[in-house]
């Protein structure tokens, strides 16, 4: 179990880090994350079927200038780990994972605050000309942004997946229910979330299109995936010819 751990909370540390680091691949988002987590826990396949509800519930979430948003990845490690390691439901698992990343979202500007002092440090060395010095700054700030996601999301995978256990078992069953419920809503939220920030009127109609094919049509969400690929290829080919005077 502390193995378990140790490695889900370094995967959630190198996940915060990718930005810092790596180049922004995204191994942050839930559904690079969440099959990461379920392999360590030992049940993949619930980890890849829980990304993809836990992506959609994230989806429309960005972060814009010095605003901060709900810790998505703290929430994907926890509802994973809890749900293989507790045997919680995963329904049940995915609906709190909201929660847990509101609670981890103020962490966030309190991590900014505190590694600003290695900015502060680095700009006094680059008034000297000292790149070593300026390096050493670079690296100690990752350092202790990596301890400051690391140590708490190992302590809470440690000790709070016998808390989540009991409390699970002491919450009534009409809750339970509740909450697997919610978890059948949530995807939706993420995604009209998402939706407010890109819906005009050219959007609409193929949101409405979208809809009309899962709908009417039967189709999946692959099958609506494919449709609305098509038509961006055909559309984005006919704009590029219009432009040539084809």
């Amino acid at each position: 179990m502390i193995i378990k751990c140790l490695i889900m909370a370094l995967v959630y540390t190198l996940g915060n880090m990718d930005t810092r680091m790596f180049g922004a691949n995204r191994w942050n988002w839930p559904i690079s994350l969440a099959p990461i987590i379920g392999l360590v826990a030992g049940d993949l396949a619930t980890g890849v079927a829980m990304s993809v509800e836990l992506q959609m519930i994230f989806l429309g979430f960005v972060a814009i200038g010095m605003s901060t948003i709900p810790d998505s990845s703290a929430g994907t490690t926890l509802a994973v780990g809890f749900a293989i390691l507790n045997g919680i439901d995963s329904a049940a698992a995915i609906a709190l994972a909201m929660p847990i990343a509101l609670l981890f979202q103020p962490l966030q500007p309190f991590k900014g605050t505190l590694l600003n002092i290695f900015n502060v440090k680095a700009d006094e060395y680059a008034k000297k000309g000292d790149e070593k010095g300026i390096e050493r700054q670079l690296h100690l700030g990752n350092l202790m942004a990596a301890l400051f996601d690391f140590i708490p999301m190992f302590l809470i995978l440690l000790g709070g997946s016998q808390v989540v256990e009991s409390l699970i078992n002491s919450i009534p069953t009409v809750v339970m229910n509740c909450l697997s419920k919610t978890a059948q809503v949530l995807p939706a939220l993420g995604v009209a979330y998402l939706m407010s920030y890109v819906c005009d009127y050219f959007t609409m109609p193929f949101a409405i299109l979208g809809f009309v094919l899962a709908v009417y049509f039967g189709l999946d969400s692959l099958g609506v995936a494919l449709v609305g690929g098509v038509i961006a290829v055909v559309y984005f080919n006919v704009k590029n010819q219009k432009k040539e005077g084809l």
